[in-house]
């Protein structure tokens, strides 16, 4: 997702769950000054080769500070009250490094925690904030 996307959906109230799968989290997280363009045909590949793949490199998926800039920018720009998991522990392949399935989201919890986010802030990232959301539009 872009920047001013990320930004309007919490402008909106809404909730943007951080994807784990290993093809998404290697992408560089946006500084704001880089817009998302079209690569061309030749270059584009079918969309559900992220759920399988490792990203960069020869199979072996990234470090897990690499999510954790992922929700460190989605916190930024969205407020930590827009931001949840989407982990797709049920449908991908790979996954950053240590983070094998969901027994491990403990380690999120703790890195959460660790880059200084509050309790209450990762409570909501863990899923209070996509139950406020599901409580409202539902």
């Amino acid at each position: 997702m872009p920047d001013d996307m990320i930004v309007a959906l919490g402008e909106a109230d809404g909730v943007m769950n951080v994807n784990f799968v290993a093809g998404f989290v290697w992408t560089d997280p946006s500084d704001g000054s880089i817009q998302p363009t079209k690569a061309p045909e030749r270059d584009m590949n079918d969309p559900f080769d992220f759920l399988t793949s490792k990203g960069k490199g020869s199979g072996v998926g990234p470090p897990m500070s690499r999510l954790m800039d992922q929700f460190d920018l989605a916190i930024k720009l969205a407020g930590a009250e827009h931001v949840g998991i989407g982990s797709d522990f049920d449908g991908a392949s790979h996954f950053p490094i240590g983070l094998d399935d969901i027994s491990r989201m403990p380690l999120v919890t703790d890195a959460l925690l660790e880059r200084g986010h509050s309790p209450e802030a990762v409570e909501g990232i863990l899923g209070a904030n996509d139950l406020r959301l599901l409580a409202k539009t539902l």
